[in-house]
Order: structure tokens, then C-alpha cells, then sequence
């Protein structure tokens, strides 16, 4: 989820529309990217092939925009942000390992995944092409539908049209997705999201959104909510009962809304608290929530426009 806000901000700052007097100049647009990727690597792995694409694209951009020089100087830019964060984690594997230059897997006890390959890594396997995108339990377009429509972008070429993202900016949003998709289905550590939900592919959402909004914003209205109605539904299901999606939607929509703390208090009921061990309906919190809301909405100005 860091990642993922690193992503957002890097592609902000390389993409944001500047007006005259207005925005980052180029030369903190660069820095800025190369810090949030470089941070990104320091959080994850996975952060690699994105910061990889990222900093291509900056060579080609500013190669279009001033030339060989301007690209030469525009990647270095991107480097010199990248670097800071890069030379901590570093720093963190030599002093926990005794080396700088192997990831934390080298040094665990030997398992299932991370004998395959190196480390638990190979090349992409077919399972986990299509596990990371359409598996019930871990797929990212199972659990977020809507996202479907970024695939769409291309179709919608209207110079003014509202939220259009041109072809350089689509060209970054899907090679950085196709670059941590490959990434995460060489990972064989990714067969364990099957308990935690989608996950290596999160810091892909906001590019794909950022190629999903033109899509919905320009798509028959009834196309929109045949996509959005279902991710809100599975978004709605999975955070109230934390499993994979048909379980969620199972779970949520025949037996009724769920609050996970209110869930845990009753798992926990025979050792703690008994009387809650019969179950209880969150039903009276989301009420007084539901009023909270409605009072806070109410607090505004009614007349204001």
C-alpha cells in the first residue's frame, strides 16, 4: 500500500499538467519520481521493475522534449533521487546479513517457495499470470473490476476529452503495469496471498485508475455501473468480512453486514466474552454511525450552493 502511494505521487509529478508560472519544474519532477521509486525499493522489491520503467521513461521523455543531453541529464536526475533511499537498504542488508547485495530470502530457513529458482524467484509462470489478475482469492481484477476499463484508454483519442491521458502518460501506465505483473508472477512467493487478498499487484491501481477514469467519464452510462456497482460491492464485502471474494460476498450478502472487530470480539466470546458468544449484529453501530453522518452533513450551510 506504501508502495502504491509512491507510485501515485511519482506519476503525479511527471504527469501533472503545468501551466505557465505553475507546477514543479522538470528538474524536481525527476528527483521527486526517483525519490518515491527509490523509497519504493526500500520498501519492496517489487519496486524495482517500476522505478526500471519509470526511469526509462523519463530518458525517453526528456530525450523527446530536449534532446540526447536533456534525457542523459533528466535519467541522472532520476538516479540522484533514487540513490538516498537505495543506500539505506544497503546499509540495513549489510548490517542484518554481513552483505549489501542479497535480499533478506537468501537467509531464511529453507522452504517450499524459496528453493524454486533463485531465492523464490523465476521466470513468470502461467499459473501466476492469471492467479495475480483473475484468482477468487487474490486476483487484482477479481477484487477491483472496474479496473478492467483502463484497457479502454487507447479508444478514447478526443484531444479535449475530460481526464484523457495521451499516449506517452498510457505508455507508462501500462508498462509499469505489465513490469510489476511480470515481476510478481516470477515471484513464487506470490502463491501465498491466498490468505492475505490481493497484494503484490496493489502499486499497479493508480495507474490503471488513472487510465480507468476517462473510460468511465466517456463510457455508456450503463457500461459504468455494470463496473462499478461490483467493485463497490466486493470493495463493500471484502473489507467487512476479510476474506477472498466469494467468501465475502457469500458471507456479507446471506448472512448480513459484518464490522471485523465485532467479528474478533465473537471468535474470541467463549474465553473473554461469553454472552457475545451466540453472536452479535453489528447492525446498531452502523446505525449510530449512519446518524453521525447524517448530522455532519446536515452541520453545512443548507443554503449554500
Amino acid at each position: 500500500l506504501i508502495l502504491a502511494h509512491l507510485v501515485l505521487v511519482a506519476f503525479a509529478a511527471l504527469t501533472w499538467p503545468a501551466t505557465a508560472g505553475d507546477g514543479l519544474p522538470r528538474a524536481r519532477r525527476d528527483l521527486l519520481a526517483g525519490l518515491c521509486l527509490g523509497t519504493g525499493i526500500l520498501c519492496d522489491y517489487s519496486a524495482a521493475p517500476l522505478a526500471l520503467v519509470f526511469g526509462a521513461w523519463i530518458l525517453w521523455l526528456r530525450w523527446t522534449e530536449g534532446g540526447l543531453a536533456e534525457g542523459f541529464r533528466g535519467g541522472l536526475r532520476f538516479v540522484a533521487g533514487a540513490v538516498g533511499p537505495v543506500l539505506v537498504l544497503l546499509g540495513y542488508q549489510a548490517a542484518a546479513f554481513g552483505s549489501p547485495w542479497f535480499p533478506a530470502q537468501r537467509y531464511m530457513p529453507a522452504t517450499e517457495l524459496s528453493t524454486l529458482g533463485w531465492n523464490g524467484m523465476t521466470w513468470p509462470t502461467a499459473r501466476l499470470l492469471w492467479d495475480n489478475l483473475f484468482s477468487p482469492t487474490y486476483g487484482l481484477f477479481v477484487f477491483c473490476p472496474v479496473l478492467l476499463a483502463a484497457f479502454a484508454a487507447p479508444l478514447f483519442r478526443r484531444e479535449n476529452a475530460a481526464g484523457r491521458l495521451d499516449w506517452q502518460e498510457l505508455a507508462l501506465v501500462f508498462a509499469g503495469f505489465a513490469a510489476l505483473w511480470l515481476f510478481s508472477s516470477a515471484n513464487q512467493f506470490s502463491h501465498l496471498q491466498f490468505n492475505t487478498g490481493v497484494r503484490y499487484m496493489v502499486p499497479a491501481v493508480p495507474l490503471l485508475f488513472a487510465a480507468t477514469v476517462p473510460v468511465l467519464l466517456h463510457a455508456p452510462r450503463l457500461l459504468a455501473w455494470a463496473l462499478l456497482i461490483p467493485t463497490v460491492a466486493i470493495s463493500w464485502s471484502v473489507s467487512m468480512a476479510r476474506e477472498d471474494v466469494p467468501t465475502s460476498l457469500t458471507r456479507v450478502f446471506l448472512m448480513g453486514p459484518e464490522l471485523p472487530w465485532v467479528t474478533v470480539l465473537e471468535r474470541m466470546a467463549s474465553g473473554y466474552v461469553p454472552y457475545l458468544a451466540d453472536g452479535v449484529s453489528p447492525l446498531a453501530v452502523l446505525a449510530l454511525l449512519a446518524v453521525v453522518v447524517w448530522l455532519i452533513w446536515r452541520g453545512g450551510d443548507p443554503r449554500a450552493p
